[in-house]
């Protein structure tokens, strides 16, 4: 078999072309358009200042893909993180365009957020989780708590906080009845 493969090169989309193809994926990457004047921007302020520019103008639109639905805050979040990994490593040497075009993008209290939100929900989930199936094993099944929390492997740290939940949602059952 034979197969074509397309080769895809960031610096020949301008911003325009990137967001109007939808083509987001290629954001982190756009610092590499600029790679041969990283040194002039480190040293030159003026000429940073046009690249800042140009980083917040990516940051503008990303918020509003964001809040016209287009996009969600993870994938948001997901994109600048990734473009301040692909600028860290890119501009190592670089510590003036490093640091400006970061201060831009939304700096470090953007770089885990996505992932905080993420395991934030799958963390309730767990937890949620371990509560129904405590709950499900005593009242279905006759287990007393300390069986359902072993048979769901409930770490000790979590116990105290589940059990007083399944508790109320006993409660709740036995005024029901």
């Amino acid at each position: 078999m034979e197969y074509e493969v397309h080769v895809m090169k960031v610096p020949n989309y301008t911003l325009d072309n990137i967001f109007e193809k939808n083509l987001l994926f290629l954001l982190p990457f756009y610092i590499f358009s600029h790679e041969k004047k990283l040194e002039e921007y480190n040293t030159n302020q003026e000429k940073l200042e046009k690249l800042k520019s140009e980083y917040k103008e990516i940051a503008t639109r990303l918020e509003q893909l964001m809040e016209t639905g287009k996009i969600n805050a993870y994938t948001k979040n997901t994109i600048q993180e990734m473009s301040e990994k692909v600028l860290e490593h890119l501009a190592a040497k670089y510590e003036h365009v490093k640091e400006g075009v970061k201060s831009v993008m939304g700096g470090k209290i953007l770089e885990y957020e996505a992932k905080t939100i993420l395991n934030t929900g799958r963390k309730e989930g767990a937890f949620l989780k371990s509560v129904n199936g405590v709950y499900n094993l005593i009242m279905k099944k006759n287990f007393t708590k300390e069986e359902a929390f072993d048979m769901l492997e409930v770490t000790k740290e979590d116990r105290d906080i589940i059990s007083e939940l399944v508790d109320k949602k006993i409660e709740k059952l036995s005024i029901k009845t």
